[in-house]
């Protein structure tokens, strides 16, 4: 990559997962030509609201920190986040490249530390990781299966051998870990792939995966959660659904204990699920929602009236609170967690697994142009193609006529205009030119 490329991706990533959510941020980035480009962000701890920060600091984006230090599972996240980040601007740019899974040690940044400096402390501990990683791959193959399991759902040879080539010094050692490695009653052979390599999985990952769908296919075959044709058909009546907004809300308001929903931003998927939501709290449910961002939970509440959180701060309640009674999900209850495609495969086998276990529903609503999950794996594509789902893709767009004319009984001099606005929607298919046009009529 050349420094505009390194430019334009740090600006990317700080514009995705802070700016755009209301933070500022200083960037400022190294290249030295010494092998080692890499780029500094500095972001304030509360959103710019207008010309002034918020009072409150915006907690759902901050990392967890110990002692000024991010905590492992912190830094592991953001690992994640920016490696993935990085694979999605290379496919966008046309570029062959991936981004290498981390050293099975995470090594510790160096900074200004002179090369000569060989008794510095931040060498020193760099050393001692790299002997343990060093270790690990030649004698250990269940923790570097656990720790590949951790990056890939799924991982072919080369994969493994990139990451064991790297701490062996032999033909013989890289051999023998290879062998140990792929033979290890822990991986799954998968057959061979789309590129033509054998892909594996770890027993764990498996395991997951297969109980996650078989918990989806009991959901969908209960169906302790419908609403009925005439409550159905009384809120339809309220709401100015197209063709596919009804039949989209009919899947998921009569369809089993969980459905999903898939379409792009503006296609109307908020607007219909105010309309579900409406018709399952007639039928005496409680819903809730879901979703990864903390500015998505509060869209997601504004834009439908569902009561909803951050994945985060759902898991917190129904796993760790002290007072899970009060949080606790039952067969009154339905989940709609939205951002259904960022959600990582563990992180939505714990949410399927609540949702399972307390009789509920759960609506998955998705949207085909999010980035990848921060994690392994694509459950919403796995789930969606084994449940079936409601596909929205017809854009809605609301285009205002403004009728406007003088009341003429008030002075020339003062601008008194009396406004009449009438809402009409409009909606085009996805694969046509959205025009917006605004009339505006002069009566004289």
């Amino acid at each position: 990559m050349n420094l505009e490329q390194q430019i334009d991706l740090a600006r990317s990533f700080a514009q995705y997962h802070f700016v755009d959510k209301g933070l500022v941020v200083d960037l400022s980035i190294h290249n030295k030509d010494d092998g080692n480009p890499h780029a500094h962000l500095y972001t304030t701890t509360r959103r710019l609201l207008g010309d002034q920060f918020d009072r409150l600091k915006a907690r759902d984006l901050m990392p967890k920190v110990r002692n000024g230090f991010l905590i492992p599972e912190e830094e592991h996240i953001w690992n994640e986040k920016y490696r993935s980040f990085q694979d999605s601007y290379f496919k966008s740019q046309g570029l062959s490249l991936t981004v290498d899974p981390n050293h099975l040690i995470t090594r510790r940044h160096e900074g200004r530390v002179n090369e000569k400096q060989e008794d510095h402390y931040k060498k020193q501990e760099n050393k001692i990781r790299h002997d343990l990683a060093v270790d690990i791959a030649l004698n250990d193959p269940e923790s570097l299966l656990n720790m590949l399991g951790s990056q890939h759902a799924v991982f072919n040879e080369h994969v493994v051998a990139t990451t064991i080539l790297r701490y062996t010094d032999s033909q013989a050692d890289f051999q023998r870990a290879m062998t140990r490695v792929l033979g290890h009653r822990d991986c799954v052979a998968l057959g061979v792939g789309a590129d033509g390599r054998e892909t594996y999985t770890t027993r764990s990952n498996y395991v997951r995966e297969a109980t996650m769908a078989d918990q989806a296919s009991a959901l969908l075959v209960n169906r302790s959660h419908g609403v009925s044709e005439a409550v159905l058909e009384k809120v339809k009546s309220g709401y100015t659904l197209s063709e596919e907004q009804s039949s989209a809300l009919s899947h998921i308001a009569l369809g089993g204990d969980v459905s999903v929903l898939v379409g792009r931003a503006g296609t109307g998927k908020s607007y219909l699920m105010k309309a579900a939501c409406e018709a399952w709290e007639k039928e005496g449910f409680s819903v809730s929602g879901v979703a990864v961002s903390g500015i998505a939970a509060k869209s997601l509440s504004s834009e439908t009236g569902i009561a909803s959180s951050t994945l985060f701060r759902f898991k917190q309640n129904h796993l760790y609170s002290k007072d899970q009674e009060r949080h606790s999900l039952t067969s009154k209850s339905i989940v709609v967690l939205d951002e259904a495609g960022m959600v990582n495969a563990n992180d939505m086998a714990v949410v399927v697994d609540l949702v399972k276990s307390s009789g509920a529903k759960l609506v998955l609503v998705g949207d085909p142009d999010q980035l990848q999950p921060i994690g392994i794996g694509a459950p919403l594509r796995a789930l969606a193609s084994r449940v079936g789902y409601a596909s929205m893709e017809t854009y809605a767009v609301n285009v205002i006529w403004v009728i406007v004319w003088p009341v003429s009984r008030y002075p020339k001099t003062m601008l008194n205009l009396r406004w009449i606005t009438m809402r009409v929607e409009m909606r085009f298919i996805l694969s046509k030119i959205l025009l917006i046009i605004e009339k505006r009529l002069m009566v004289h």
